[in-house]
């Protein structure tokens, strides 16, 4: 087992921290610490609630059965061959006493259908492939809803290819295709695939919550 302390910051006016945040500090500092290469390795993400404190990434090789601790605001699964690793997210006292200003690069967003559309991000590093991919997914739910203010957090993703793109470092086309929603907790609940056209990359997927949203 591996404990890793985490000094997250908050984003622009947010009072949590943010999906992208996690998801650059397992690509960024876990997968090294655990030995692993980022090109052979899949991540899936499930967030449990908003976390708003700081705490530990525990890192283990078998499931955990703290899974339902209220304590576990998040949790990873990273596969690499016929390895696995389970990360867990555990919130502590520790306050979050930092904010950042996202830069985000995204150009020609165009809604195609429902949640669905392309744009151009680019990408530079591990935190800007998820900032600026949950960010175009983000306006494209705004735009289908004909609402800025909207909320749309992120409940998970599947099979996220770490590092492929980070080496690839530029400016791509991203497609995303709508397939699926349902009501959810008083909301809105959808799941896209994400693709980058031209590229031979593995698609992945991410479901997202609108609270209070209905179509």
């Amino acid at each position: 087992m591996l404990d890793l302390v985490s000094n997250f910051s908050y984003k622009d006016d947010r009072s949590y921290i943010h999906s992208s945040t996690m998801g650059a500090f397992v690509g960024e500092v876990i997968l090294p610490a655990l030995g692993l290469q980022a090109v052979n390795t899949r991540m899936d993400a499930q967030f449990h609630h908003l976390a708003t404190r700081n705490g530990v990434m525990r890192c283990q090789e078998a499931p955990s059965d703290m899974r339902s601790s209220l304590a576990i605001a998040a949790e990873f699964r990273l596969t690499s061959g016929t390895k696995n690793f389970y990360i867990y997210f555990i919130e502590d006292e520790k306050p979050v006493s930092n904010r950042t200003k996202t830069q985000y690069d995204i150009q020609d967003l165009e809604l195609l259908s429902p949640f669905s559309g392309s744009c151009h991000i680019n990408i530079n590093n591990e935190l800007s492939f998820f900032e600026n991919i949950i960010e175009a997914n983000k306006r494209l739910h705004q735009c289908t809803l004909n609402d800025k203010k909207i909320k749309v957090i992120n409940l998970y993703m599947k099979k996220i290819p770490l590092g492929l793109m980070v080496q690839k470092k530029g400016m791509y086309r991203l497609n995303i295709r709508h397939i699926g929603s349902r009501s959810h907790n008083d909301g809105l609940a959808t799941i896209n695939e994400f693709s980058f056209e031209g590229l031979n990359f593995p698609t992945f997927q991410m479901c997202f919550l609108m609270p209070g949203a209905t179509l």
